[in-house]
């Protein structure tokens, strides 16, 4: 829909099935939602006004950029991949290049965009951070870009939605936070997800993670720093 984009999960079961409704918990939910106003207008329109707020503060802080000459477009890549390169500098003076892509980077595009590979092989040759929707990075469609991080990158940090652990620990040597008992259900069933499971209960975490990262779960966040070997 309009609203939710592909984030609406809608669970139904036969009114003739062992599973009955939950109905305290259907009534605790709705009792919180009213108690935060999801029933009025307004939080949607705090909501609306944050984002316009973000939007015009972005626009501004990327025209002053582009007036001191500290933004430009990127060229050369491939007509598939548009970007623009930010030239900043730190309060310590140290200077920083960030690039946005906007590209396909499934199989079928990487294999006609010769110059989005080289860029692709430049940027990952140090340090990788990894957080991957729908866990695309272990499906068969983007496995030329599972290769050019597994053979390029120095450093790779991720979540369980990154590379497949085979690949992973194949390439590089782990360090592992966190703990990984059951993967959300959007990954569930899938070989990758057991591997993992297998790994982590096979192989010594560090410490429990402090904060969040990745698809919530009720068997907690991972996460994976990887050097090469």
């Amino acid at each position: 829909n309009d609203v939710n984009g592909g984030s609406f999960v809608v669970t139904v079961g036969k009114d003739t099935g062992e599973r009955k409704e939950n109905e305290r918990r259907v009534a605790e939910i709705l009792e919180s939602e009213e108690q935060a106003g999801l029933s009025t207008v307004k939080p949607y329109l705090a909501f609306r006004d944050s984002a316009y707020h973000h939007r015009d503060s972005l626009r501004s802080f990327i025209s002053k950029l582009n007036a001191d000459g500290k933004l430009t477009m990127i060229q050369g890549v491939s007509e598939e991949a548009r970007g623009v390169r930010f030239y900043l500098e730190s309060k310590q003076g140290r200077k920083v290049t960030v690039d946005y892509v906007n590209a396909d980077l499934a199989n079928t595009s990487l294999e006609k965009t010769s110059g989005l590979i080289s860029l692709l092989n430049q940027m990952s040759s140090q340090a990788v951070l990894l957080k991957s929707a729908s866990h695309l990075l272990q499906n068969k469609n983007f496995s030329k870009l599972a290769g050019v991080l597994s053979l390029n990158a120095t450093w790779i940090v991720q979540d369980e939605t990154g590379l497949d652990i085979d690949v992973l620990a194949s390439n590089f040597h782990l360090e592992l936070f966190g703990k990984f008992v059951a993967p959300n259900h959007l990954w569930a069933g899938k070989a990758s997800a057991q591997r993992l499971a297998d790994y982590y209960a096979t192989h010594s975490s560090k410490e429990s993670l402090p904060f969040s990262i990745g698809y919530e779960k009720e068997g907690g966040s991972v996460l994976m720093i990887g050097n090469r070997k």
